[in-house]
């Protein structure tokens, strides 16, 4: 999510809620490298403001981050 908001230049409450919240946009975030990124930022910012979608996106969203990240290199297999 701070990813999505940083690239967007939104707070993740707006994201989340549609009502702004703090205005920070964390020291880490980029603003997407490539077209192909900004086209699924976009495709996210549909789901999430669209009320059929946005719970389910945001358990997955929540989800995907506590699933450990791979070091670089390594594919998860042994």
């Amino acid at each position: 999510m701070l990813l999505i908001a940083g690239a967007l230049g939104v707070s993740v409450d707006w994201l989340l809620t549609g009502k702004e919240g703090l205005r920070t946009k964390p020291a880490d975030v980029s603003a997407p490298r490539s077209a192909k990124e900004k086209e699924y930022l976009d495709k996210l910012l549909l789901l999430l403001r669209n009320p059929a979608t946005k719970k389910v996106i945001k358990e997955n969203i929540d989800t995907f981050l506590k699933v450990p990240v791979p070091a670089p290199g390594k594919n998860g297999a042994e």
